[in-house]
């Protein structure tokens, strides 16, 4: 039995609409309390954010920064915080001192601020050059469930955003997704990076597990060598578009995650740490006749695979590797322990 409804707008009101005329989700919310979040535009021009209560009434109401055309997307994290995200083309007021980017730098830029359920802002920054002028590439996913961390991807041609030590450090061509790290306090930013190939690379939705792993989920053009990882489920790509655009899944180990306790109560040592040429594994026991030495990148694949010696210090040729921080697995008896480097 319904409890309560309601209309959402007046006759001097209109919402953002999709395909066919259909309200679009991403112009509302509803936080964990039950507090309705939605945008509105008057016909005056105004952009406004109405707040209706968990019984119905209305709660707030305030101006919006940000023009009702720039918004594509809107989340809220678990204390009834919002984070609205979209590209500026006319607005260079949304960056805050301290903000990972508070001045605008290109003609149009994706940004990103986080306001209170009362209106108050908290930190607004600009991001990237979007990755072009559709809706679905302006997009940037958002997860905003950490209580210390907001997390975001989206596609995009602008070149050195990358941070040092980070999955991949360089623009591969076309569109490439620039994901990363901004804090939840000030809107500093953490770490960034990208992913995606030769192809064009654009996000869906970005998300995290219990365990704090990384997801991506999007749709490329780049080499199935680019972008899949040795152990796909489905490896190759099924033509299901005109632009033979692919759906895609990617999942990233987070830090905590990469070194695993065994690694210390086994007496592993792996050094130099960064590595240049060679790197060097040290044990205190004789590994096993079928043990194997295996290095991933942190997109899963597999780069370099080599019997272990039989002896308690193993080396690894990584000279041919890319700079970028990868796994290394030891894998005997049915187990696996890994352990990250960096390769310089």
């Amino acid at each position: 039995m319904p409890v309560w409804g309601t209309y959402l707008m007046t006759a001097s009101e209109e919402m953002g609409t999709q395909g066919a005329g259909t309200t679009s989700s991403s112009w509302f919310v509803m936080t964990n309390e039950g507090y309705f979040v939605y945008f509105i535009r008057k016909f005056s021009g105004d952009t406004r954010m109405r707040v209706l209560a968990p019984d119905g009434s209305l709660y707030a109401e305030f101006e919006a920064d940000v023009s009702y055309d720039s918004v594509r997307l809107f989340e809220i994290d678990n204390n009834n915080n919002f984070y609205i995200q979209g590209a500026a083309i006319d607005n260079d007021s949304i960056g805050t001192e301290g903000a990972y980017k508070p001045v605008k730098t290109t003609y149009k830029e994706n940004f990103m601020e986080k306001l209170d359920i009362n209106g108050n802002k908290f930190w607004g920054t600009y991001l990237f050059e979007p990755a072009g002028n559709i809706v679905t590439d302006l997009v940037v996913a958002i997860y905003a469930q950490d209580k210390s961390n907001v997390y975001f991807a989206g596609g995009t041609t602008e070149i050195g955003l990358a941070t040092e030590g980070v999955y991949q450090t360089t623009h591969a061509g076309g569109f490439d997704i620039a994901f990363g790290s901004l804090n939840d306090v000030d809107g500093s930013l953490n770490w960034m990076s990208y992913f995606g190939g030769s192809g064009d690379d654009t996000v869906s939705r970005i998300t995290k597990d219990r365990d704090d792993n990384l997801y991506i989920m999007g749709k490329t053009t780049s080499l199935s060598e680019e972008v899949i990882s040795e152990n796909a489920l489905f490896d190759s790509p099924i033509d299901v578009t005109a632009s033979n655009q692919h759906p895609f899944v990617v999942k990233f180990l987070h830090e905590k995650n990469l070194s695993l306790p065994g690694f210390e109560k086994q007496g592993f040592v792996l050094y130099p740490n960064p590595a240049r040429e060679k790197l060097s594994l040290q044990t205190q026991s004789v590994l096993s006749a079928e043990a194997r030495l295996v290095v991933y990148d942190l997109n899963g694949r597999k780069v370099h695979i080599q019997k272990a010696d039989n002896g308690l210090s193993q080396k690894v040729d990584v000279s041919k590797l890319q700079p970028g921080v990868y796994l290394l697995g030891i894998e005997q008896n049915g187990s696996r322990e890994y352990f990250k480097f960096v390769k310089e």
